[in-house]
């Protein structure tokens, strides 16, 4: 016991400090904000992977061509990847209504027997067939800011970089597990930003991210992570991390936020986090995975004191009070800035029941993503 409570506080302080890190990096991140008019002279093409998203297509293509950029700067190309659905016919819809954009359907083009990283290769796809300097990724169930390309036209410019991620927002506030993964949505966003200004912890979200076409090129593109269903966005801003050191960014602005749905219950929320957690192993900077290790550790040793108070009932009961309420004040400290930053304040409401959430959740996942290796999503068993 008395080995255990050691290995609890050391866990707890080793917390304290990393959210302190992140906290102080994040107030150093300077907001940006696209001042006046953008002066377009980058081509951009706008990469939206689709399967079975018949519900949410069309309001993504609104939302991209409600943006304020010159349509003949940028292309849009949704690339629709096998779906079951009417996701095509939409966009064959919309093509009448919109000259910039292009359908790439994956059915026309052969397939790699066994591949499983369906996402990747459909973007790998688009960028073969397209030819502007700036590549926009993001996903076919995403609602995009309508200064959103003028923002990454503009970034680029300013901030000389080869590869830039920017806030994603869940809408979802109507249910507890809704408010909990909006929530923590946020909370990945200050961390990622604070990572990225630190220069020490690279990650991204491909629903919001951006790459030079040549930045690309010069890195091989998906080649030597494309054997992995996921990691179209963290794995490939890693690797150009390592090709290009300092030129990697974040676009701290509540400007160029974009918006998505959570997932609507607990097996799909579930199959997403497994899907994300499934590269973890492939992380090529070890301080990540070193920092997610240390709140999957702490989240069991919380969940383990709860069983200590059976062997020593009073040292139990107080050691799993002092690590909850700890980890509890650290993290609403910490959400408190994400939330009053991007204007989600309502968020915090039942903060607690979100917390009990998270716990629960980091040391599920963690610890199913080590045994578990096949998953279903978007209908494929995915090994």
């Amino acid at each position: 016991m008395r080995l255990f409570f050691i290995i609890a506080l050391i866990l707890a302080l080793s917390y304290l400090w990393l959210i302190s890190i992140y906290l102080r990096s994040w107030r150093a991140l300077a907001s940006w904000r696209l001042k006046g008019e953008a002066h377009p002279e980058i081509t951009i093409d706008v990469i939206i992977p689709a399967r079975d998203e018949a519900s949410t297509i069309a309001g993504c293509l609104d939302s991209v061509f409600n943006n304020t950029y010159p349509d003949s700067l940028y292309t849009v190309w949704v690339v629709d990847d096998f779906s079951t659905d009417k996701t095509a016919a939409i966009v064959q819809q919309r093509q009448r209504e919109y000259s910039n954009l292009q359908l790439i359907q994956m059915a026309d083009y052969p397939q790699k027997e066994g591949a499983v990283a369906f996402k990747k290769q459909a973007i790998a796809k688009a960028i073969s067939l397209s030819s502007a300097e700036l590549i926009v990724t993001t996903d076919a169930d995403c609602q995009v800011p309508e200064d959103w390309l003028p923002g990454w036209a503009t970034f680029f410019k300013q901030e000389q970089v080869v590869m830039a991620t920017a806030p994603v927002e869940l809408e979802a506030e109507d249910s507890v597990l809704g408010r909990f993964q909006a929530l923590d949505t946020l909370g990945m966003m200050l961390i990622t930003g604070a990572g990225i200004k630190g220069d020490w912890m690279r990650m991204g979200n491909g629903a919001n991210l951006a790459y030079l076409r040549s930045a690309y090129a010069k890195v091989g593109g998906f080649r030597g992570i494309d054997h992995l269903a996921s990691g179209d966005d963290m794995l490939l801003l890693q690797k150009m991390a390592l090709a290009f050191p300092g030129q990697i960014g974040f676009v701290k602005s509540k400007n160029m936020v974009v918006a998505t749905g959570a997932p609507p219950d607990y097996p799909s929320f579930l199959s997403q986090r497994l899907r994300w957690a499934s590269k973890s192993s492939q992380y090529s900077e070890w301080r990540v995975t070193l920092a997610l290790a240390l709140v999957f550790f702490f989240c069991w040793v919380i969940i383990l004191s709860l069983f200590a108070i059976i062997i020593q009932p009073i040292l139990g009961l107080i050691l799993f009070l002092l690590l909850f309420l700890l980890k509890s004040g650290t993290d609403y400290y910490f959400l408190r800035r994400a939330a009053h930053f991007f204007g989600r304040k309502s968020l915090l409401k039942k903060y607690w029941l979100s917390q009990i959430h998270h716990i629960v959740y980091i040391a599920l996942v963690g610890l199913l993503a080590n045994f578990r290796k096949t998953y279903v999503w978007k209908g494929r068993r995915v090994y």
